[in-house]
């Protein structure tokens, strides 16, 4: 299901023309073209690519990608869990894997980072790539290069939209029926889909192109985002092969948030979406391994009069309701606090849920409510707010049971 390679080469986005894939083309003219791809450009430097260290020491860079990721603060890349997670459960040794800086993986002057210590999501599930996220952490700050905020859950609304343009990049693989790799990053121009293409079967049209999404048994819009793109009306833009782990990105400048990291799909531009893990429903994961900058945004608005203090963790009451848990936060006014979210764990299988809240307008305590949980099922239950100055610490463990009715 993942996109990352099976041979360590290099990745950028199967961009394919529908027309050259039609079923009355002759064999030799089944040749799947990229016609939209283009140099990922400066701004976009955030982007690096996850090295196989010891094939990089003999066969360079081009030869040992095998994944994509995004520099969030200059010592933490983001990538896939699938990228660094063994079929067999295993996750690589931080000192198997370097990041490369620069974008030309053939450039003498591509810079490589060590990687000190490799984070998977706890809530990680291989079989359904729910929580496919993982944080790697660097041996020596990278300097020169852009890194890339990751999306928070109290900015998603506003930029999480239907129909919304976003763009992925990567090294991956170009071509269909071939490997076809770039030795520079690639951008493509994506849409957002609606949560209904990512767990609800349902379908999209775009530029004159309907999609067919994925149902409950393969997705999960809680957890995953679902985009793909068209140009004109017969060329769909799609990640593949190769650009797993890879960003997708809203906005520009100081606008510009990490919304998705690249995930799985069926088929390289096909009819059916790309699907991404959902970054904003990872908050408290990237926030407990240091994926956001431990200083405020530079596009952060806070009155002037409004007291910032480094934020503690919340005081939380856990209410069990029918297959769920309500979770309430109090925190000092003068926190001033942007938003708040909640994590449940099943003491029993692990998995992981959430819910995210911002400040009330009308003054009252904030909450939000973990649902779809396990009636009678104990779980673990932590919470962090987060303020202009970054992110709380975890709150100790409440344990909860989810009530039958």
């Amino acid at each position: 299901m993942g996109r990352g390679r099976n041979t360590a080469v290099g990745c950028a986005l199967a961009i394919l023309s529908l027309t050259a894939m039609a079923p009355s083309a002759s064999a030799g003219t089944l040749q799947p073209r990229v016609i939209n791809g283009v140099p990922a450009d400066g701004s976009d430097s955030f982007v690096v690519a996850l090295l196989d260290a010891p094939v990089f020491r003999t066969e360079g860079g081009f030869q040992s990608q095998f994944c994509g990721g995004t520099l969030t603060t200059p010592t933490v890349v983001v990538t896939a869990a699938h990228c660094v997670r063994e079929d067999n459960g295993t996750t690589l040794l931080a000192q198997d894997i370097l990041i490369g800086v620069g974008g030309d993986l053939d450039s003498p002057t591509l810079r490589t980072y060590p990687v000190t210590s490799v984070a998977v999501h706890p809530g990680y599930v291989a079989s359904s790539a729910i929580n496919d996220i993982a944080v790697l952490t660097l041996g020596s700050p990278v300097t020169g290069v852009a890194t890339l905020l990751p999306l928070r859950p109290e900015e998603a609304p506003a930029v999480m939209v239907t129909g919304s343009p976003v763009r992925v990049l990567g090294w991956g693989n170009m071509s269909r029926n071939d490997e076809e790799y770039p030795v520079k990053p690639v951008m493509g121009a994506l849409t957002l889909f609606p949560d209904s293409t990512c767990g609800g079967g349902g379908t999209y049209l775009l530029n004159g192109v309907r999609f067919t999404g994925f149902g409950s048994e393969d997705a999960d819009p809680q957890f995953e985002v679902c985009a793909s793109g068209v140009r004109g009306t017969r060329t769909i833009i799609d990640s593949c092969e190769g650009d797993s782990g890879g960003p997708l990105v809203s906005g520009y400048g100081a606008a510009a948030r990490l919304v998705g990291v690249v995930s799985w799909g069926e088929k390289c531009s096909g009819r059916r979406p790309g699907v991404y893990t959902r970054v904003s429903a990872m908050f408290p994961f990237l926030v407990q391994t240091g994926a956001f900058p431990a200083t405020p945004s530079a596009t952060t608005a806070v009155p002037a009069s409004t007291p910032i203090v480094a934020p503690q963790p919340p005081s939380i009451v856990v209410q069990p309701k029918r297959n769920a848990l309500v979770v309430t936060f109090t925190v000092p006014a003068a926190t001033g606090a942007t938003g708040y979210a909640a994590t449940a764990v099943n003491s029993s299988s692990g998995a992981v849920s959430r819910c995210f809240t911002k400040p009330r307008a009308d003054g009252r305590t904030p909450f939000c409510t973990i649902s779809k949980l396990r009636a009678g099922t104990r779980y673990s239950v932590t919470a962090v707010v987060g303020n202009a100055s970054g992110t709380s610490a975890p709150t100790s463990p409440v344990t909860a049971v989810p009530a039958r009715r």
